[in-house]
């Protein structure tokens, strides 16, 4: 999953309370990272446009421009547009309705978590976000 937004990244002053879409066993849909109930994740730097990441790149490339976009020019099309790209991080949904309106709702299972005060977070227009740390505090149904 990769957050393409023209916002910069925030420190938290208060726990902040969001959603995310996993497999049932609690992994993640696009990089099978395995979460933990109740357990604080591995702090990650949000470091935007990571020029060594090619791999997310690749996916900026096709999915908002054309397909034979080489990674280089995607970076370089995201700094022209004052964009920034964050593939590195705990993805997730603002709010529930969100993560309920995704196409993925069918296939795997809705989290309640909290993304506590200090982690760092970036967010976009369309209620999608990333943090630097994030706990699953509940499992909803649907």
């Amino acid at each position: 999953m990769c957050l393409i937004t023209e916002k910069l990244p925030e420190i938290l002053k208060e726990d902040l309370v969001v959603y995310k879409l996993l497999h049932e066993d609690l992994t993640s849909i696009f990089n099978s990272y395995q979460y933990k109930y109740n357990d604080l994740c591995l702090l990650i730097e949000l470091i935007p446009n990571c020029e060594e990441d090619y791999l997310f790149a690749n996916f900026v490339a096709n999915r908002y421009y054309s397909a034979d976009n080489d990674p280089q020019e995607t970076l370089d099309n995201l700094e022209r547009f004052h964009l920034f790209g964050y593939n590195k991080g705990y993805h997730f949904y603002i709010t529930k309705e969100k993560a309920l309106q995704s196409a993925y709702i069918d296939t795997y299972i809705l989290v309640e978590c909290i993304v506590p005060r200090g982690s760092t977070i970036v967010y976009d227009s369309t209620e999608l976000g990333v943090a630097s740390q994030i706990k699953i505090t509940k499992i909803l149904e649907k």
